[in-house]
């Protein structure tokens, strides 16, 4: 039986950009420098997870040219507390992987990685995508509203293996999803805003346990039954309290091959 906080056989991959680093804030920053021009709007207000989409079609072209920039990649802040966060998920047993799109400058990304956490073993933990939808693991960690959407634009054409949990940001909270998530008609997926009030949500990542809900995992072990020429190996998942309906349903639900239970352990006075 192990005890204390576990997360064993958990697979768990953390999108790269406005997720671990403060890729919005950097774009803003260098505009301004750059530009001597006022930004059109700060992160409290964006309306698009696409950098460039925040910006008249005029300014476009100057975004590209401010993300492609020697040293901006690698001049990017982290997320307050978010490599502590990650250090925190493996050392708790997860098979933590880090997802980076192919765009922009790869060697600084991984300079990037280096940077933070001081070691090459991260370096190995890193998946170069722009294709989500391919993904295998039990969580997937990003900003994006619709990572589902990614490859085909339509969430019933394809079943993902992963739970998508929404790293916040103004632009996939649900309020700002009664208007088109693109100015472009075209890229438009076919979802709306309810399937973003039901995904989990990381506000801070500080939060992540509490908001992730395992935070309540007290002890897992695992349980052969069967007989010997039909044998069934399930994991148990002991918690402290009893966890919400919803939130124990995808516990179970959205773990790859494992074969997860719940049970709770109350104390009864005589």
């Amino acid at each position: 039986m192990e005890s204390g906080f576990k997360l064993k056989n958990l697979v768990v991959f953390v999108d790269m950009d406005n997720t671990l680093n403060k890729f919005h804030e950097g774009v803003i920053q260098r505009y301004e420098a750059k530009y001597q021009v006022k930004r059109p709007r700060d992160t409290a207000t964006l309306r698009f997870s696409d950098t460039k989409e925040n910006y008249p079609l005029k300014d476009r072209p100057k975004i590209d040219e401010i993300c492609n920039e020697p040293g901006f990649i690698l001049n990017l802040e982290p997320q307050p507390l978010a490599i502590q966060s990650l250090k925190e998920m493996r050392a708790a047993g997860a098979d933590v992987r880090l997802l980076c799109s192919t765009n922009f400058s790869l060697s600084e990304r991984i300079q990037w990685i280096l940077n933070q956490f001081h070691t090459t073993d991260w370096v190995d933990r890193i998946t170069f995508t722009n294709d989500k939808t391919i993904l295998k693991c039990d969580y997937l960690i990003d900003d994006e509203p619709y990572p589902e959407t990614t490859y085909k634009g339509n969430l019933t054409d394809f079943q993902v293996s992963w739970q998508h949990v929404v790293f916040d940001k103004s632009y996939n909270r649900p309020e700002f999803h009664q208007k088109p998530l693109s100015r472009d008609k075209k890229k438009q997926p076919k979802l709306d805003s309810l399937q973003l009030t039901n995904k989990k949500r990381i506000t801070q990542w500080k939060n992540w346990k509490i908001e992730m809900g395992l935070d309540e995992i007290q002890t897992t072990f695992p349980y052969e039954h069967g007989s010997d020429d039909s044998r069934d190996r399930d994991r148990y998942y002991i918690f402290d309290r009893q966890p919400k309906h919803n939130a124990a349903q995808s516990f179970c639900s959205g773990t790859g091959e494992e074969d997860r239970n719940i049970a709770i352990l109350e104390t009864v006075s005589k």
